[in-house]
């Protein structure tokens, strides 16, 4: 017998695969008439838990598969490698027939009972084919007890990385039972669930909170009056990452005109030394610096920059050196382009109307004077995102000092 082998990663077979079917079971001419067939089987039928076995599916006397439907999963087992397709050519007192196609899926048993699968529904040469019920048994593992396995991966993290903790049952068959997740109190920020990968199986995903090397209590699996555990698990958390980020959070950028860079810093609750001003002052004047932080995840700081651009042409900011927990990082260099008037979405809509409307028309010399820009819109009930971030620049107000610039209100 010839095999030719053939991986694929879907449930229906992809068209290349269709072709290279086809080729192969056109290719012999002198054949004898075959009704076209569709079987499964399993080898071996009874296996124990943990085992491995095939399930095959044989299709003759086809010229072309359009396509393979699997049942729906198998509960009591895993897959363990991708489907093979190969083609059997028949010798001996067979030479003569129509070749077949095999479909082969190799799984483990994981729980002990008789299970039913199928159908595997074929479509061939314009024919829908169906595979009769397969029967499968699985025994317990010799006379061992039900057993739960947990594993956490990774079981190295730092704090403020996820990690997953999955508890499987061995050794069923159980039906009513319960996963109780152990108390990481102190250790994580959250354990929330993740889903049922089977009937056996339950993860929930987690987030380092505290550094330091931890024994993970068992998992817990209730089923009737009977209570399983699973050993406890070694988890490692690391210091925090250190991650920096720079960007510019405006959309367009030209001579006078208004706009903000930020700095994030994650993994640090403070920094060394206070950053360097991102760019010259002959580019850009520094309006404001705006500072924050906050402890969780192992804590983050902020930095929030406010220009006014000065020159056009192209800059590049950085890379900028931080100092934090006693080393030095650096951020991505970040491009930025000066228009010297603005451009594409900084042009507003043709129904917007900008004024600026002063509190009062007389006032002494030291007095101060509010003026109010606003944003007026007809009929028109979407506005976009305008004000445009970095859209907005303030006039010159010769003779006055300018006290204080009110962001644009809702």
């Amino acid at each position: 017998m010839e095999e030719v082998e053939e991986m694929t990663e879907c449930r229906v077979l992809p068209l290349s695969l269709v072709a290279a079917v086809t080729l192969v079971l056109a290719a012999a001419t002198a054949v004898q008439a075959q009704e076209p067939s569709v079987r499964v089987y399993a080898d071996p039928p009874e296996v124990a838990v943990g085992e491995s076995f095939r399930v095959v599916v044989e299709v003759s006397g086809v010229r072309r598969i359009e396509s393979i439907a699997t049942p729906e999963p198998f509960d009591f087992a895993r897959y363990r490698s991708r489907p093979v397709l190969s083609v059997k050519v028949p010798g001996g007192e067979a030479a003569g027939t129509a070749n077949s196609v095999l479909l082969t899926y190799v799984f483990d048993a994981r729980e002990a009972g008789l299970f039913e699968v199928g159908p595997f529904r074929i479509i061939a040469d314009g024919r829908t084919l169906e595979t009769e019920p397969l029967a499968i048994l699985v025994a317990r593992e010799g006379n061992t007890e039900v057993e739960v396995r947990a594993r956490i991966t990774p079981s190295r993290v730092h704090v403020g990385d996820d990690f997953m903790l999955t508890a499987e049952i061995v050794g069923g068959p159980m039906t009513n039972h319960e996963f109780i997740p152990p108390d990481l109190f102190g250790i994580v920020e959250r354990l929330s669930p993740a889903g049922s990968l089977s009937r056996t199986e339950w993860s929930w995903s987690a987030r380092a909170a505290e550094e330091g090397e931890f024994i993970i209590p068992p998992v817990k699996v209730v089923d009737g009056d009977r209570t399983y555990e699973s050993q406890p698990l070694t988890l490692v958390v690391g210091a925090p990452r250190v991650r920096v980020e720079a960007s510019l959070g405006s959309q367009s950028i030209w001579v006078g005109g208004e706009f903000d860079f930020s700095l994030t810093v994650r993994g640090v609750g403070t920094l060394d030394e206070e950053p360097a001003t991102p760019l010259p002052n002959d580019v850009a004047e520094l309006l404001d610096v705006r500072e924050s932080s906050f402890d969780l995840n192992g804590g983050q700081v902020g930095r929030g920059y406010s220009f006014r651009a000065l020159r056009a042409g192209r800059f590049e900011i950085g890379p900028m050196r931080i100092a934090a927990n006693g080393q030095t990082f650096e951020t991505q260099p970040v491009s930025l382009v000066v228009d010297e008037v603005p451009t594409g979405d900084a042009d507003p809509p043709g129904d917007l109307l900008f004024t600026g409307v002063p509190g009062q028309s007389f006032a002494y010399v030291n007095e101060p004077v509010v003026v109010e820009y606003a944003v007026l819109h007809g009929q028109r009930r979407d506005m976009g995102a305008w004000p445009v971030i970095g859209t907005k620049s303030w006039p010159a107000f010769e003779g006055f000092d300018v006290l204080e610039v009110r962001g644009w209100g809702g």
